[in-house]
């Protein structure tokens, strides 16, 4: 049972870490500017004006 227990911890510690490491990863892409191209505004565009 015991083991079982330090098992589970470490998977938790493991999985912590990845979303801390996804999430910074993330963040950091964020700082870049985003391209959209002119067929993605003209779709957006179109979704406005159907509303």
């Amino acid at each position: 049972m015991m083991r079982l227990l330090q098992f589970a911890f470490i998977v938790a510690l493991a999985s912590r870490f990845a979303t801390i490491f996804i999430y910074i990863s993330g963040v950091s892409d964020l700082n870049r500017t985003l391209s959209v191209s002119d067929e993605e505004i003209e779709a957006l565009q179109s979704l406005q004006s159907g509303f």
